[in-house]
């Protein structure tokens, strides 16, 4: 099987919030592991040297361990490789953040 190498990596949120305790605040453990389907999620998507983006996703599959399946939502300005409407797999640690709302405002269609 060959490895894709992605254009990016995920941000461990839970990693930098314990960095910096007193700016990085993420949801609760609770709450990163158990998102519904169809829920909106920022993630962090650091590309290395062209910077960090913090953008959307929408959870399309979810499974018992925390780990999710999302569609991007935002067209990324700085990421060569990464488009909105690409599939995005990650764990509850890369959720930065949840929508309060419906999410209507994060998509782009997707």
């Amino acid at each position: 099987m060959t490895e894709i190498k992605l254009p990016y990596r995920l941000v461990d949120g839970e990693h930098m919030s314990r960095e910096y305790p007193d700016t990085f605040h993420i949801p609760a453990g609770y709450e990163r592991s158990n998102v519904d389907v169809g829920r909106f999620v920022k993630l962090g998507f650091d590309a290395g040297e062209q910077g960090v983006e913090r953008m959307w996703v929408r959870v399309t599959e979810a499974d018992d361990n925390g780990s999710y399946t999302g569609i991007l939502s935002n067209s990324p300005i700085g990421i060569d490789g990464l488009d909105a409407g690409d599939l995005v797999v990650f764990e509850a640690r890369h959720i930065l953040a949840i929508a309060e709302d419906d999410g209507l405002e994060h998509s782009e269609n997707f």
